[in-house]
C-alpha cells in the first residue's frame, strides 16, 4: 500500500484493519506521530517512513517482527525504543538524517542485518554489541561526530568487503576508549 507523497499528518484509521498488509509506503508526508495500532500489522515486511517529521516511534513498533526492510531516514528521531532489537527479521535499515546520539544496546540482537545506514546523525561512538551483526555487508557512518570506537568495532569495520563510507585511515585515527575513560 502506497500512501507516499500525500501530505498526511496522521495515519488513516483504515490502515489498522489491513492485517495482511506486507508493504507500507508512507514516505514524503508530514507525519509527526505513528499510532500504537501500527504494531498490529504483524505481517508487514517493508515499511518506508522517510521524509516525515517523526520525533519518536511507538513502543508497539517492535511487534512488527516480520519486518525485513525499514526506512526511517530524514525524520527527527533522537532515540530508538530500547526494545528495538526485537525486530530480529530486519535485514536492511536506513536511519540516516536523524538526531540519534546512540543506538540501543538491543541493536546487537539484529543478527540478520545486512545493510545499515547511520549517516548524518549525532553518533559519538557505536556500542560493542554491533560486533554481533556478523552478516553486515554495509554500515554507513559518514557525517557523525565519532569520538572513539572500541577495538572490537575497529576490527569489524576494517573487515574486508565491509562498506563503511569511512576510509581505513579514518577508522584507525579514532581512539579505542572514550576521551574521559581511565582504561
Amino acid at each position: 500500500l502506497s500512501l507516499a507523497d500525500n501530505n498526511l499528518q496522521q495515519l488513516p484509521n483504515i490502515v489498522r484493519k489491513l492485517t495482511s498488509l506486507q508493504k507500507l509506503m508512507l514516505n514524503n508526508n508530514q507525519l509527526t506521530k505513528l499510532p500504537d495500532s501500527l504494531g498490529e500489522l504483524t505481517k508487514l515486511q517493508e515499511v518506508y517512513l522517510s521524509d516525515n517529521q517523526l520525533p519518536e516511534l511507538p513502543e508497539s513498533f517492535v511487534k512488527l517482527t516480520s519486518l525485513q526492510k525499514l526506512d526511517l531516514s530524514h525524520n527527527q528521531l533522537p532515540e530508538l525504543p530500547a526494545s528495538f532489537g526485537e525486530l530480529t527479521s530486519l535485514q536492511w535499515i536506513k536511519l540516516s538524517h536523524n538526531q540519534l546520539p546512540e543506538l540501543p544496546a538491543s541493536f546487537g540482537e539484529l543478527t540478520n542485518l545486512v545493510n545499515l545506514d547511520l549517516r548524518n546523525n549525532k553518533l559519538t561512538t557505536l556500542r560493542k554489541e554491533i560486533t554481533q551483526l556478523t552478516k553486515l555487508k554495509m554500515i554507513l557512518l559518514r557525517n557523525n561526530p565519532l569520538e572513539y570506537l572500541p577495538e572490537s568495532l575497529k576490527q569489524l569495520l576494517s573487515k574486508e568487503g565491509l562498506c563503511t563510507g569511512l576510509s581505513l585511515a579514518e577508522i584507525d585515527k579514532l581512539p579505542a576508549n572514550a576521551p574521559d575513560s581511565e582504561d
